[in-house]
């Protein structure tokens, strides 16, 4: 992956490589991720997820459309057997703004899978600056989405659903071995 990295940053020099010294987590991970990123929105993608090769500009598009804090899209959900589970995986209650967002965002049921979501990069620092203290010195691999989404909600008072299809997660599988052929597949077939 590294080597994969450094050959993409030659040509685009948008591209940062952000490795650590040692293995610090998950969650430690994405905030050094956050903190070297310059843009306005994050995204994030985890080895077991596939984005479709225009689901960044609309995303990005819509979220500076609308001056989402959150906006959570469709993401179908392919089960180990390579079939789709769902098209609309854990759909999104609505959209919310003002101050009850978050409050009426939690009674509908939010989802808190992080990779459904791109997140203003403010608000995400301003939850990482929040939850620091707490994690700090702890290498949390698993459930980071909770930590990190309900931190976000708590600074957050724009959320939106959108009904694009964004992003297909592979699930109880690590197909980072694979993504590369699947990914131009799964693209392919969207974009067809």
């Amino acid at each position: 992956t590294r080597s994969w990295i450094i050959e993409r940053m030659k040509k685009d020099p948008r591209i940062k490589l952000v490795q650590n010294l040692y293995n610090q987590g998950v969650i430690l991970s994405r905030f050094n991720g956050v903190f070297s990123s310059a843009g306005t929105y994050i995204l994030t993608l985890d080895s077991d997820d596939l984005i479709y090769s225009n689901t960044s500009e609309i995303a990005y598009k819509f979220s500076i459309m609308h001056n989402a804090d959150i906006n959570d899209y469709k993401a179908s959900n392919i089960g180990k057997d390579k079939k789709v589970i769902s098209d609309n995986w854990r759909p999104c209650g609505g959209s919310y703004n003002g101050n009850s967002a978050v409050k009426k965002a939690l009674k509908k049921g939010i989802d808190i899978n992080l990779w459904k979501k791109i997140i203003k990069r403010s608000i995400f620092i301003n939850a990482i600056n929040f939850i620091y203290p707490f994690v700090r010195d702890k290498k949390i691999c698993y459930a980071e989405d909770d930590i990190i989404v309900g931190s976000v909600l708590l600074f957050s008072s724009n959320f939106f659903c959108t009904n694009f299809p964004a992003y297909i997660h592979f699930m109880d599988q690590d197909i980072s071995v694979e993504s590369g052929k699947l990914q131009t597949k799964k693209q392919n077939d969207r974009e067809k």
